[in-house]
């Protein structure tokens, strides 16, 4: 199912599992775009009633500068709280990948963790 956005160029589809919803993020990377998908995500959650999710950002292209990965960690965590828990998906080989977004996000409490291995980021994220 794709989840509407006010945006032409990103787009928000989504699989729902028994115990977690999976998002897969397709835009040529911009901070407003991504900006307006935390909300998103979250309303999705909240609507299926789920505390999971796994965000695959595999098909996003662009480079994502290290301030925009601050900015959204800050902008994730104060959105989605701290109850929530959030996987990220990336794709290692096409994607300058560093753990800022993590730690901002782990510094403030939020559960989050970014790695390219979906069953390992699955297993964390369904761990208790």
């Amino acid at each position: 199912m794709r989840v509407p956005l006010q945006t032409r160029s990103a787009f928000l589809d989504v699989d729902t599992a028994d115990t977690h919803l999976r998002f897969r993020i397709t835009v040529s990377y911009s901070l407003e775009d991504l900006e307006l998908m935390i909300p998103a995500m979250l309303g999705e959650l909240m609507r299926q009633g789920r505390e999971r999710a796994l965000v695959d950002i595999t098909a996003m292209t662009g480079e994502m500068p290290d301030l925009d990965r601050f900015t959204l960690a800050e902008s994730f965590v104060r959105v989605w709280g701290v109850q929530r828990r959030a996987a990220v998906l990336v794709d290692m080989a096409n994607q300058r990948i560093n753990r800022l977004f993590e730690t901002v996000a782990l510094n403030r409490f939020g559960q989050v963790r970014v790695g390219d291995s979906a069953e390992g980021l699955l297993a964390w994220l369904l761990a208790d």
